[in-house]
């Protein structure tokens, strides 16, 4: 992602707008890819804090005895999602 004005929740979200429905451990690393770099701890935080306010939604896969965390943006999410792609347009200009 280029440079962009988003908080990590911004960025959280606009990860899951170009790629719904990947696991914790791929959205970590995604948003980790530019020069910022955060915890997995912190990431999680504000996974859990997206959760509770409706912007995105989390569940289980079983693979054997493994599970992964799954994310999706949730429709409020999406159109947040859109409108900080929208802002970042802009500033990008």
């Amino acid at each position: 992602m280029k440079n962009s004005i988003v908080s990590l929740a911004g960025k959280i979200l606009l990860t899951l707008k170009e790629e719904d429905g990947i696991t914790v451990t791929e959205l970590i690393s995604r948003v980790n890819s530019g020069k910022n770099k955060h915890s997995a701890t912190t990431i999680s935080k504000y996974i859990d804090y997206l959760e509770k306010e409706g912007l995105i939604k989390t569940f289980e896969e079983r693979y054997g005895v493994a599970k992964k965390r799954k994310i999706l943006l949730t429709e409020k999410g999406k159109i947040a999602a859109e409108y900080l792609a929208k802002i970042n347009e802009i500033i990008q200009c």
